[in-house]
C-alpha cells in the first residue's frame, strides 16, 4: 500500500513537472511571437512610409504641376502613422533587448505598463480612419496622377500585393493583436511570477485602449449616418445636436389615432434617436434615401412618451402616448423586431427625461447667475 501511495505521489509531482515545462515552453513561444510581430508591424509602417509618403512629400511643396497631393492632405493621411511609428520603434526596442536575453524569469509587462499611455496613440487614430479612407478615395477618383502614382508604387515587390488602404488598417489591428497575445502570455504565467503582476495591470491598459477605439469607430459612424439623415431632412428639422445620437433605425407601418379612429397604414422610414424620434415617408422603400426622395417627416421628442405593446391579427405593434394627447401606432411584421423597438423606446425616454432635467438645470444656474450679474452691474 505504501509503495502504491509513493508511485501515485511520484506520478503527480511528475505531471506537474510535465505542465510546467510545457507552459513555460508555450510562453516563451509567445514572448518570440510578440516580438517577432512587432518587427514584422513596424517594418510595414515604414515600408508605408518610404513607398508613399516620401514620395509624396518630396513633391507636395513643388509647382502646381509637379504636385500630387497639398502637403495639408499628406499630412492628414500619414501623420498620426509616423507618431505611431515613432513610439512603436522604442516600444520594440525594449522589447527586443528584454528577448535578447530571455529566460523564464524575464519580463515583458512591464515595458508594455512603462508605454501604456503612448497607447491611446491608436485611439486618435481609429477616430480619423474614415476619413483618411475617405480622402484616398476621392482622390483616386478626382485626382488621375495620385491614380497613376498608387497603381505604380502597389506594383512595388516589396509590398507583397499590399495596398495602401490594407497597410492602413495595420494599427487598427494591432492593439486586438496585443490583447490576443498578452492573454495568452498571462494564461501561461503562474501567479508567483514577477511578470503576473505587470501582465495583468498591461492587459487592463490595452484592453481599456481596445475599447475606447471601438466606442471612437462607433461614434465617428454614428456621426456619419447623422450628417445623411440632416441631408435628407434637410431644414426642416435640426438633426444633428451636440447631445444627440442615433440608437435604432428600420421601416415601420405608422398609423394615427384620429377621432377615435385609426388612420389607415402608410410605410414609413423611422430612426429612433436618444432624445427623439423621426418618421420620413419616401418615394423609395429604401434605406439609402435622398432629399428628393422625402415626401413627409415628422421629429417628435421622447420626453413626455409612454409605449405600450400591442398585437392584431396580422401584425406587432406599439402604442406611443404623449402628454399633450397624441397617439400613434407603430407595427412590424415580426415580434422580435418590436420587441426590439420597444427596448430601445423604454430606455431611450428614460434618457431622455434625465436629459431634459439637466438641460433644465443648467439652463435655470444660468438664468440665476445673469440675474445675479446685472443685479450686482446695477447696485
Amino acid at each position: 500500500e505504501m509503495c502504491i501511495r509513493d508511485s501515485s505521489n511520484t506520478d503527480n509531482a511528475n505531471e506537474k513537472e510535465q505542465q510546467i515545462s510545457s507552459d513555460s515552453y508555450i510562453r516563451e513561444k509567445i514572448a518570440h511571437e510578440i516580438v517577432t510581430s512587432e518587427q514584422i508591424y513596424i517594418s510595414n509602417l515604414n515600408l508605408m512610409l518610404k513607398l508613399f509618403y516620401e514620395p509624396l512629400e518630396q513633391v507636395a511643396s513643388l509647382s502646381q504641376e509637379i504636385c500630387i497631393l497639398e502637403l495639408e492632405t499628406l499630412n492628414y493621411i500619414f501623420g498620426d502613422i509616423k507618431v505611431i511609428l515613432d513610439f512603436n520603434i522604442a516600444f520594440l526596442t525594449e522589447l527586443e533587448e528584454k528577448i535578447a536575453s530571455y529566460n523564464q524569469e524575464t519580463t515583458l509587462g512591464d515595458v508594455f505598463c512603462k508605454y501604456g499611455t503612448y497607447f491611446s496613440l491608436y485611439s486618435s487614430y481609429v477616430k480619423k480612419y474614415d476619413k483618411i479612407l475617405d480622402l484616398i478615395n476621392l482622390h483616386k477618383e478626382k485626382n488621375p496622377r495620385f491614380n497613376k502614382f498608387l497603381q505604380d508604387q502597389e506594383k512595388n515587390k516589396e509590398l507583397k500585393s499590399q495596398s495602401l488602404i490594407s497597410l492602413q488598417i495595420l494599427p487598427i489591428q494591432r492593439v486586438p493583436r496585443y490583447e490576443l497575445l498578452l492573454t495568452n502570455y498571462l494564461g501561461k504565467t503562474s501567479e508567483d511570477h514577477a511578470d503576473y503582476h505587470y501582465l495583468n495591470e498591461a492587459l487592463s491598459k490595452i484592453k481599456s485602449v481596445a475599447k475606447h477605439m471601438d466606442n471612437s469607430k462607433l461614434e465617428s459612424e454614428n456621426a456619419k449616418r447623422m450628417l445623411k439623415i440632416q441631408n435628407v431632412v434637410g431644414d426642416k428639422y435640426r438633426i444633428i445636436l451636440p447631445h444627440r445620437r442615433l440608437v435604432y433605425d428600420g421601416p415601420l407601418k405608422i398609423g394615427w389615432l384620429n377621432a377615435k379612429k385609426h388612420t389607415r397604414l402608410v410605410d414609413h422610414y423611422v430612426y429612433l434617436f436618444n432624445d427623439s424620434i423621426l418618421a420620413i415617408i419616401s418615394r423609395r422603400r429604401t434605406v439609402q434615401l435622398r432629399d428628393s426622395d422625402v415626401i413627409f417627416v415628422e421629429l417628435a421628442q421622447l420626453e413626455g412618451l409612454s409605449v405600450l405593446p400591442t398585437t392584431n391579427s396580422r401584425d406587432f405593434g406599439m402604442k406611443l402616448s404623449w402628454n399633450n394627447g397624441k397617439i400613434t401606432f407603430l407595427y412590424t411584421n415580426e415580434e422580435r423586431k418590436r420587441n426590439i423597438w420597444v427596448q430601445f423606446l423604454l430606455k431611450n425616454m428614460d434618457d431622455a427625461v434625465r436629459t431634459a432635467e439637466r438641460t433644465n438645470i443648467a439652463y435655470s444656474q444660468r438664468l440665476v447667475m445673469s440675474q445675479n450679474q446685472t443685479f450686482e452691474k446695477n447696485k
